[in-house]
């Protein structure tokens, strides 16, 4: 699924704009989601976990809800708990993903703005086999001046 991750530019809950082209040098996990969804909302506290791990290590998730705009406080209510951006899907200026059939779906965007997975559902394990060695990658590797 290697493909450029498309743009996306969205006004988040309190934080600001998330530019998904300014986040080059970073893995970024992609999460659409709705506050009726159970499923969605059953995969938050591992996703949340992760991030708190290895945000320092250059780890961003933006999780977009697909709820309608009359719905943007109760989206609010459930994301103010979360540890990072959240925003309203239809208050994006430029989304290149669309509006997804279905959620949960989740896209992972490398450290070169490259889209290189899909989830369908998140769990610690298929972000420790997959996000992990991305953010290995990614960090610049120790140059050895000793020789």
């Amino acid at each position: 699924m290697k493909q450029p991750a498309p743009p996306l530019t969205v006004e988040t809950l309190g934080t600001g704009e998330f530019d998904l082209g300014a986040m080059r040098g970073k893995v970024v996990l992609v999460d659409f989601w709705a506050t009726w969804c159970a499923p969605c909302l059953a995969e938050f506290p591992a996703v949340a976990n992760f991030y708190r791990k290895h945000r320092a290590q250059g780890f961003e998730v933006i999780a977009l809800s697909i709820d309608r705009p009359g719905n943007k406080t109760k989206m609010q209510r459930v994301s103010e708990n979360l540890p990072f951006k959240a925003a309203l899907l239809s208050e994006a200026t430029r989304n290149g993903f669309g509006t997804p059939d279905a959620v949960p779906v989740s896209y992972v965007i490398d450290a070169n703005g490259t889209v290189t997975d899909k989830f369908i559902a998140v769990d610690d394990e298929l972000l420790n086999q997959v996000i992990v060695p991305l953010l290995k990658e990614a960090q610049p590797q120790a140059v050895d001046t000793k020789k």
